[in-house]
């Protein structure tokens, strides 16, 4: 057994007498997921690639319009600053977004990486806490 392995051992031994929680239906051991909820699989790519031209297009839901907006800011700098700008459209708690390339009228290596960097920001706007208590 290598040293990590020990330490690891040594550290979930008796686990299992510890209290279990449960949390939006996963099961855990002062936070930590039991086997039976392993293996945590990532969440699907939700841009999807619609025609006429190709472009990309994925919507936004928001619990609160606080988060709604701090993404559309969030968006508009980061346009800004590559100088590349998508389409957004706001309705109610959503933000729909259609980017492309419009010199070629297709999906371009600038589109991937500006899907990345607006996936990025919509994940920071849902993990900031906004004053909330943890």
């Amino acid at each position: 057994m290598t040293e990590v392995a020990k330490i690891m051992k040594e550290y979930f031994e008796g686990l299992e007498d510890r209290p279990l929680t449960h949390s939006e239906g996963q099961l855990f051991y002062h936070g930590l997921l039991t086997e039976q909820q392993l293996p945590v699989v990532p969440a699907k790519v939700r841009w999807e690639v619609a025609d006429g031209p190709e472009r990309f297009v994925r919507r936004f839901e928001f619990a609160d319009r606080r988060r709604l907006i701090s993404f559309v800011n969030e968006v508009l700098e980061f346009e800004d600053e590559v100088k590349h700008h998508g389409e957004l459209k706001v309705a109610a708690e959503t933000v729909d977004i259609t980017v492309y390339t419009h010199t070629v009228e297709a999906i371009t290596e600038l589109d991937q990486e500006y899907i990345q960097a607006v996936d990025k920001i919509y994940q920071d706007v849902l993990d900031y806490s906004y004053g909330e208590r943890r």
